[in-house]
């Protein structure tokens, strides 16, 4: 799949232009990842989010018992790690390929350059964050439920 089509399909741009797709595929850098290998981990400082190209990544967490909690399974065409980039602040999960995979990373400043050229898309960004922190909610909660 191109990229323009890719980033078509994720909520956070699928409301752009043609020509705001095209300004956004600029600033992207691709990556491929094997199986097992860390993306990022827990505290580290967030500097980009990524876009799953192919494969898929897991985010997760370990509670206090050192149990791993899986906050979401990502696949082509989800992003994650956009956290940190609003904040400042360290990643808040870790996250490890379950398979070969090819992440289209988007650092802080580009993103902010592209932001303050198309800002109706931060709209759609605080959106997919709500979401995102609706549905980790929703995983605590079940989990509480259980203990």
């Amino acid at each position: 799949m191109e990229t323009a089509e890719l980033l078509g399909q994720i909520p956070l741009f699928k409301l752009l232009g043609a020509t705001e797709r095209a300004d956004l595929e600029l600033a992207l850098e691709r990556r491929q990842f094997l199986t097992g290998e860390k993306v990022f981990t827990l505290g580290e400082p967030g500097e980009s989010l990524y876009i799953v190209g192919t494969g898929s990544v897991e985010l997760f967490v370990k509670d206090s018992t050192g149990s791993k909690i899986v906050l979401t399974d990502c696949r082509a065409g989800e992003i994650f790690g956009e956290l940190s980039l609003f904040d400042g602040g360290a990643r808040t999960a870790s996250a490890v390929c379950l398979e070969p995979s090819e992440l289209l990373i988007l650092g802080r400043d580009d993103l902010l350059t592209f932001l303050r050229r198309h800002p109706d898309a931060s709209l759609d960004l605080l959106s997919t964050m709500g979401q995102r922190i609706r549905s980790t909610d929703e995983i605590l909660r079940r989990r509480a439920a259980r203990n």
